[in-house]
């Protein structure tokens, strides 16, 4: 078994994607961690939306607010996270996150396990970049990396 070796990513370092108000780059990439874990900086413009509700049946998600905050909700509560804040969603747990203030938010988003997020991210960016996300392929990759929509008359 090969073991991760120490990894440095510098500042502004890592593949970057970006679409619809949203950046994401690859921070420590899960190839680095043999999937155990993946960390992404999401960078939001103020009044966008991260993602609708949802949840995870085998990762739990991790965001680390360096700048700005997010609101993250759940069918319980709403939580608005602000810089220095850490919020954990353990897996099964439905959530929405969004950027709901006027000024630019930027998260460190951690899955764990990582299996492979960076292919989930590249479709989905590619998806909104196209308007392709109500169709037949996007379901397909939502579903394929453990995003699993939460219907609306269950929040």
């Amino acid at each position: 078994m090969s073991y991760p070796k120490i990894t440095h990513v510098k500042a502004g370092e890592g593949e970057r994607l970006e679409a619809g108000g949203i950046s994401c780059q690859f921070k420590i990439t899960t190839d680095v961690t043999c999937q155990q874990f993946g960390i992404y900086e999401l960078t939001l413009k103020p009044f966008t939306a991260g993602a609708g509700f949802h949840f995870h049946r085998s990762l739990d998600e991790t965001f680390m607010v360096k700048s700005g905050a997010i609101t993250i909700r759940t069918p319980e509560e709403t939580i608005v996270a602000t810089a220095g804040s850490m919020v954990y969603i353990p897996r099964r747990t439905p959530h929405a996150f969004s950027n709901d203030s006027s000024d630019v938010a930027v998260v460190l988003l951690s899955f764990t396990p990582g299996k492979g997020r960076e292919d989930y991210f590249r479709g989905l960016f590619h998806a909104i970049s196209t308007n392709g996300l109500s169709g037949g392929a996007f379901r397909e990759l939502y579903e394929k990396f453990d995003n699993v929509s939460f219907p609306e008359q269950q929040r």
